[in-house]
């Protein structure tokens, strides 16, 4: 007796495939919004000097969709990121292309994704983390990446800001994200 490629439930629907050893075969919801073409990334490094501070600001849509987001900093040396809620802004910076995960998708993101914008005010803080090392030999960036992901308040303003503790800091801002 072989095993059904397919899962039909009680009412007739198909709800998954079974694998050739039986087994419900299953993925993450980010995964499947990657195959429903509504999964995106988008990503921004540079290099800043000690004190000198580096800003994100990511623009929530005041739409019915929900934004789901994870956030991941990488630095090549020590600093502080910050990440707060509506800033006070007196301009939205470089907006940045956010892509579709799945290539084949001709779908957009409502989300917007800017780089440097001016910041009169950095709002409400809302998760600070220490990040990198200043240790001699041992000296090592830092990296930090959201554990679970944020569903981004609707018509909302974010800002990630990265303060430098080094002269001569790489700094990376990688993004995730996908709407429901």
């Amino acid at each position: 007796m072989g095993y059904s490629p397919y899962v039909i439930i009680w009412d007739g629907t198909y709800k998954g495939e079974v694998d050739s050893q039986g087994y419900l075969v299953s993925i993450d919801i980010a995964h499947h919004k990657v195959h429903e073409g509504n999964h995106y990334f988008v990503g921004d490094t540079d290099t800043i000097n000690a004190a000198a501070t580096k800003y994100w600001h990511i623009a929530a849509p005041d739409t019915a969709k929900r934004i789901h987001f994870v956030m991941e900093v990488m630095t090549s040396n020590s600093g502080l990121l910050e990440f707060y809620v509506q800033p006070t802004l007196t301009g939205n910076g470089t907006g940045l292309t956010c892509f579709n995960s799945d290539g084949n998708s001709s779908n957009t993101t409502t989300l917007l994704i800017y780089k440097d914008p001016t910041v009169t005010g950095d709002g409400t803080l809302i998760a600070p983390y220490a990040i990198g090392s200043n240790g001699g030999a041992n000296k090592f960036g830092g990296q930090i990446r959201s554990g679970a992901e944020v569903i981004l308040k609707q018509n909302y303003h974010y800002l990630a800001k990265f303060t430098a503790d080094n002269n001569n800091t790489r700094v990376s801002f990688i993004a995730e994200f996908y709407e429901v």
